[in-house]
């Protein structure tokens, strides 16, 4: 094997098409061939349909770790075309709660629904509420239930709210979002509103179904 050549640079690993920022020369800007502009990644954390996920987190000063609240913007929500989560996000009505297996996947829905918001802390809820501007919601945390007045009442407003779980059934994942410490009244709100239950199987299929 060749030894490396002093001085030389070393390869860079390959990046997904979603990180890789064009290049300046592109659009006939100055700059040196080859060269790209530093990549935003406060304004690439959704890639492309198509693509996983980003799910990308902000960390400040201090080692907090925070990924804030995100909306789609305007006229560049995916068609679905191609998107097996197109389909289910069809099946969602206005006012329901959804619980999507996996996290990951309710973003994905998401995605086919316009704007939305997401949010991966107990803190980022406050002073969030549904309006025409943003009618849809993704919960990604630990302890679902700690939000759970608040999911319900964004729903009884109109809102989907999807929650994702890593919980493998439907009644495994309604015993997650009710906690260990709510009461015979949170569990019958919960059971009185719309509420779907995404998952896949072992072929990897897909489906949505009630309650």
């Amino acid at each position: 094997m060749p030894a490396a050549t002093p001085g030389a640079a070393t390869p860079a690993a390959a990046l997904p098409s979603w990180l890789v920022a064009p290049s300046s020369t592109a659009s006939g800007e100055p700059g040196g061939e080859g060269q790209s502009e530093p990549i935003d990644f406060a304004l690439r954390r959704r890639p492309p349909t198509g693509e996983p996920p980003a799910i990308l987190e902000d960390t400040l000063e201090g080692g907090a770790v925070v990924t804030p609240a995100t909306e789609w913007p305007a006229g560049s929500r995916p068609n679905g075309a191609g998107d097996p989560f197109a389909e289910l996000a069809r099946g969602l009505v206005e006012g329901s709660l959804c619980v999507v297996r996996g996290y990951g996947h309710g973003e994905r829905v998401a995605r086919c629904l316009g704007n939305y918001a997401l949010l991966v802390d107990r803190r980022e809820a406050e002073g969030r509420r549904f309006d025409a501007a943003l009618a849809t919601f993704v919960v990604r945390v630990e302890d679902p239930s700690e939000l759970l007045g608040w999911i319900l009442r964004r729903v009884e407003e109109g809102a989907r709210v999807i929650v994702e779980l890593g919980a493998r059934t439907a009644e495994g994942a309604r015993h997650c979002l009710l906690g260990v410490g709510s009461g015979a009244h949170a569990a019958a709100w919960l059971d009185a509103v719309p509420r779907f239950w995404c998952s896949h199987d072992d072929a990897g299929r897909w489906s949505l179904t009630r309650g």
